[in-house]
């Protein structure tokens, strides 16, 4: 807001420069583990979590990654749940059919 060329139309206003800013870390925010690649696992946890924990120890695995999936196509805001859940259905029977062909052979 304070960078928009508006706030500065003033000949007293001072256009302030980004380097003029103060850089505030707080100590206690969480933070993903260094060399993971689900930074966006990880902040939408996060943003699940926060509200009742203000404990940052995220973890994230295939467990987290299903559990956000399912929550995802499982809302009631997802227009295709349905023929999501109806593929899925299907295929889950297919890889069952391939599970006992190749059990019998």
């Amino acid at each position: 807001m304070l960078l928009h060329d508006s706030f500065c139309k003033s000949q007293y206003t001072k256009k302030p420069h980004i380097s003029d800013f103060a850089l505030v870390v707080p100590d206690d925010i969480g933070q993903q583990l260094p060399d993971l690649n689900d930074c966006g696992i990880w902040v939408a946890k996060w943003m699940m979590e926060r509200g009742w924990s203000e404990d940052y120890k995220i973890k994230v695995d295939n467990e987290t990654r299903m559990k956000l999936a399912l929550e995802l196509v499982l809302s009631s805001h997802n227009t295709q749940k349905n023929e999501v859940i109806k593929l899925a259905a299907g295929n889950w029977k297919n890889l069952e059919e391939k599970k006992k062909r190749i059990s019998v052979s």
